[in-house]
C-alpha cells in the first residue's frame, strides 16, 4: 500500500507514514464507518488514536472524506545574479547533474557549491577504452598469426576411439590451429579499426583532433596496432580542455550516416557493428533464433551435406547393382555346376554300358 505503520509506546499511538515524499504522497481513508482510523477533528478520537485531520472538502471529492497530503521541498539556487526557485518531491533532487542533499536551511548562511571536472574519472574511462581496444585487436591478431599444423587432419570416428580424451583434446587443438591465419575478412576488419584510431576528426581544434594530440599513439610495427597512453600528456589535455577531449571521442554529427564526421569512439562503434554483421553473414551466429543458417559457410555446409547425401544414395545404388550382378553370377555358376554334374553322370553311365 506504500504505507509504513509504527507504534509509539510513550504516546500510546500508532503512526502511519507514506514510503514516498512530496505533495503527491497521500494517506487516504475511505468508508471508515467504525471510526477506526478517521477523525475529522484531528483529536485522535479513533480506535488507533491517530491525529488524522480531514481535508477532503478541499479537493471537492466526497469519496475522500479524510486525507493527509505531503509537501514538496522548496529551495533557491543563485547563479551569478540569477536567483532560481525549485521544488522537489524528494530531499535529494538533481539539478544540472548535481545531486543535492537538502536539510533545514539557514537563509543567513547560504551553501556554496563549486563544480569542477573530475579528470581522474575521465582519464580512467579513456584508459579502459584503450585497454578494451588493445584486448580486441590482440585477439584478432592472435587468430591472424596463429600457426597452422597441416599434418593434424580432422579425426575420424575410428581414430577417436583409439585416443584418450586428453590425446583427442590436444589433437583437436593442433588441427584447429591456424584455420583463420591470414583470413582476408578478419584482416580487413583489423585494418579498418586501426585506420579509425589514427584518423582526424574534422571540425575540432587542431590541437585535439587526433588521438596522438592527447598522448595516445601506436607502438612498434610488430605489435600490429597496439595503443599506448602518455599519461602526462593525456592529463594535461584533460586539464586544459576536457570538452575538446570529449568531442574527440563522442562527436555526433547531425546526419548519423556521416561516418567521417563522427568522433573516434562513435566510428569504432560503427566499425565493430559492421564487423559483426560481416562475420554473421560469413559464419552465422550461435545466438540466432532462425533454424536455417543463411550465412555463406552455412550455405556451403548445406551444399556439402546435399552432395554427401547424393553420393551416399549413389553408393547404395551401385552396391545394389553389384549385389544383383553377383547374385545372377552365383545363380549362373550354380546352373553350370548342375549341368556339369549331369554331364559327368551321363558320361559315367555311357562308359558303364560299353
Amino acid at each position: 500500500m506504500g504505507i509504513i505503520a509504527s507504534y509509539d509506546s510513550n504516546l500510546n499511538r500508532f503512526i502511519l507514514t507514506t514510503t514516498s515524499t512530496g505533495e503527491d504522497a497521500k494517506i487516504v481513508v475511505r468508508n471508515d464507518s467504525h471510526n477506526f482510523l478517521s477523525d475529522p477533528n484531528g483529536e485522535g478520537n479513533n480506535i488507533l488514536g491517530l491525529l488524522l485531520k480531514g481535508d477532503g472538502a478541499i479537493y471537492n471529492d466526497p469519496s475522500l472524506p479524510y486525507r493527509n497530503v505531503g509537501q514538496n521541498a522548496s529551495f533557491n539556487i543563485t547563479i551569478g545574479d540569477a536567483k532560481l526557485t525549485y521544488t522537489s518531491s524528494t530531499n535529494a533532487p538533481t539539478v544540472a547533474g548535481i545531486t543535492l542533499n537538502l536539510k533545514k536551511a539557514d537563509p543567513n548562511n547560504p551553501v556554496t557549491i563549486t563544480v569542477s571536472a573530475d579528470t581522474d574519472a575521465v582519464f580512467n574511462a579513456i584508459k579502459d577504452f584503450v585497454n578494451a581496444y588493445n584486448e580486441l585487436i590482440g585477439k584478432i591478431n592472435a587468430k591472424l598469426t596463429e600457426p597452422r599444423y597441416r599434418d593434424y587432419l580432422p579425426l575420424t570416428d575410428e581414430q577417436r576411439e583409439q585416443l584418450s580424451d586428453e590425446q583427442e583434446k590436444k589433437w583437436e587443438e593442433k588441427a584447429r590451429s591456424g584455420l583463420l591465419q591470414g583470413d582476408p575478412l578478419l584482416q580487413s576488419i583489423l585494418d579498418k579499426m586501426r585506420a579509425t584510431m589514427s584518423a582526424v576528426v574534422p571540425g575540432l581544434s587542431a590541437s585535439a583532433d587526433t588521438l596522438a594530440d592527447i598522448g595516445i599513439t601506436t607502438g612498434l610495427y610488430a605489435e600490429r596496432g597496439k595503443l599506448y597512453i602518455n599519461e602526462a600528456k593525456l592529463r594535461e589535455a584533460l586539464s586544459k580542455d576536457p570538452v575538446a577531449v570529449m568531442r574527440l571521442f563522442t562527436k555526433s554529427p547531425e546526419d548519423p550516416k556521416a561516418y567521417n564526421e563522427k568522433g573516434i569512439a562513435q566510428r569504432l562503434y560503427d566499425d565493430v557493428e559492421n564487423a559483426l554483421k560481416m562475420l554473421y553473414a560469413k559464419a552465422g551466429s550461435d545466438v540466432s533464433f532462425s533454424r536455417v543458417d543463411t550465412s555463406a559457410i552455412g550455405r556451403e555446409i548445406a551444399q556439402l551435406n546435399e552432395r554427401i547425401a547424393a553420393w551416399e544414395n549413389r553408393l547404395r545404388q551401385i552396391e545394389d547393382r553389384y549385389w544383383r550382378q553377383f547374385t545372377a553370377l552365383e545363380r549362373a555358376i550354380a546352373r553350370m555346376n548342375m549341368q556339369s554334374a549331369w554331364l559327368a553322370q551321363q558320361f559315367s553311365m555311357y562308359g558303364t554300358q560299353r
